[in-house]
């Protein structure tokens, strides 16, 4: 049950969404967008959702193909580090479509899931859009 409501919340976002295009990573075939109507702050932490679009199809570890993933990011705008919560695949570009995959992460332990963001990277960007920084 809570899958399917994550799901279903995932699936009107997209209807409401104010997507921006996020730099760094369209020269390798995949073009990255943060929903900035998604974005929740409290303290030094902030939530964003994002989708990734690929021009040609993917496949999964399981086998599974598609053609974008949509998931959410947690932003530590203080410490300059970031994880995502969870992600959904899917057969369609800017999460349309079947949803092919769905990974939830509540399971993993904050220690090790948070990771430094990297300058100059997708995630860089993101982060900046999530913890208004420029």
């Amino acid at each position: 049950m809570r899958v399917f409501v994550l799901l279903l919340a995932m699936v009107s976002d997209v209807l409401a969404a104010e997507w921006v295009e996020v730099r760094g990573f369209s020269a390798a075939g995949i073009t990255v967008y943060a929903d900035t109507a998604t974005i929740r702050r409290s303290g030094d932490m902030a939530k964003m959702q994002d989708v990734y679009n690929y021009k040609t199809m993917q496949v999964s570890g399981t086998g599974k193909r598609y053609l974008s993933s949509k998931g959410q990011g947690e932003y530590d705008c203080k410490n300059t580090r970031a994880r995502h919560r969870f992600f959904t695949r899917y057969s369609g570009n800017m999460a349309r479509g079947n949803v092919v995959t769905s990974n939830y992460h509540s399971d993993i332990k904050e220690i090790d899931r948070w990771g430094l963001v990297a300058p100059a990277t997708v995630e860089e960007n993101l982060w900046k859009i999530a913890c208004k920084k420029k």
